[in-house]
Parts: structure tokens; C-alpha cells; sequence
């Protein structure tokens, strides 16, 4: 676990359309876009089961 750097609670995604296959959407990191990914969908080739 040392390369990571930070884990965030869940907040709100903001979809995007005609995102690649795995990009979930964006999320709102202290006022940046950072792009949420699917790793479940990319590694294991079904999405994620969201709680």
C-alpha cells in the first residue's frame, strides 16, 4: 500500500457520454475533474455492483 496516496469517500459522478468502455464519468476533486474508472469492468469484464 505505499503507492497510494489517498482513498475518498463515494460522492456524486457525473456521467459521461460517449465515455470509453470502463470510464465510469467524472468526479469533483477539490474543484478538478478526475475521471472515475471501472477496474472491476477492465480486469474482470463486469461492472462493478455499486452498494
Amino acid at each position: 500500500m505505499e503507492q497510494v496516496e489517498e482513498v475518498l469517500p463515494y460522492i456524486g459522478v457525473r456521467t459521461l457520454p460517449g465515455a470509453p468502455n470502463g470510464v465510469v464519468g467524472l468526479i469533483n476533486c477539490r474543484g478538478l475533474p478526475v475521471p472515475m474508472i471501472d477496474l472491476s469492468l477492465l480486469a474482470l469484464g463486469r461492472p462493478r455492483r455499486w452498494c
